[in-house]
């Protein structure tokens, strides 16, 4: 298997395509966030940009998971 190239990817409090082919990202969390346990719910968004291969139409699989949790597929 191929590995995946990714150009970023960031965990944000929101994240939508913006005007003139740019994206708004608000409130980007860093890698030095650690949580013992989530107080509540917690809505986030994900901005993901994939670089593949070759031009064309692409299926992704995507989890989310906890520990040894799956939280979404």
């Amino acid at each position: 298997m191929k590995s995946l190239r990714f150009a970023n990817i960031m965990l944000c409090d929101f994240a939508t395509p913006g005007q003139g082919n740019k994206y708004t990202v608000v409130n980007i969390y860093t890698a030095g966030v650690v949580l013992e346990q989530i107080p509540g719910p917690l809505n986030v968004g994900l901005y993901i940009e994939f670089v593949p291969e070759q031009e064309g139409k692409a299926a992704l699989d995507f989890e989310l998971s906890l520990g040894k949790a799956s939280l979404m597929k």
